[in-house]
């Protein structure tokens, strides 16, 4: 197909858009995005929950990595609301240790999740630690339950999505990331 020829008005060459072909365009862009927004904003929550929890998990596989290369124990812990952080002291959360905010809106919980992945009672861990083998000990131990760091998401107005994710440490030292879409464990 050949490229249109361009206008000529005497000697001058005119070539582009005219006004109303931009404006048109213009519209349809608006229209997109209004019809869009909608739906972004429903994803959103969903969107930080699962970045907060990928993020605790990439955490853990680097406070594993260090306490190896290290030839250290390293603790982190769960105790706090909004935050994990670092406590290489054990004295709980100072203002020196090294914290990691959640976003707004994750807070520690299990959604509507009835029980963990194996089918065993959920159980929230408020710490974990590596030692210079990489081996954990994950903390509060109850026997016949998932101890996990479970992540759930409450708007402001207290609805939870039901939807949660439960970042656990096998005693091999590998870590898992597993989420509950509101029916079953994936």
């Amino acid at each position: 197909m050949k490229p249109p020829k361009p206008h000529r008005h005497g000697n001058h060459r005119w070539s582009g858009f005219t006004l109303m072909e931009v404006l048109v365009t213009l519209a349809v862009i608006a229209m997109v995005i209004g019809f869009a927004a909608p739906t972004l904003q429903n994803l959103a929550p969903g969107m930080k929950l699962k970045g907060t929890a990928r993020n605790l998990y990439s955490t853990l596989q680097n406070m594993r990595q260090t306490a190896i290369k290290e030839n250290r124990t390293v603790y982190v812990k769960f105790d706090q609301a909004g935050f994990f952080y670092l406590d290489p002291d054990q004295d709980g959360y100072t203002a020196g240790d090294r914290q990691f905010p959640f976003e707004a809106g994750v807070r520690y919980g299990s959604g509507n999740a009835p029980q963990s992945w194996s089918g065993a009672a959920i159980q929230q861990a408020t710490g974990i630690s590596f030692d210079n083998r990489g081996l954990p000990t994950v903390t509060p131990v109850t026997p016949g339950s998932d101890t996990a760091v479970f992540l759930d998401y409450v708007d402001a107005a207290g609805n939870n999505l039901g939807t949660c994710y439960a970042v656990n440490v096998a005693t091999s030292g590998s870590i898992q990331l597993h989420k509950w879409n509101g029916n079953q464990w994936d």
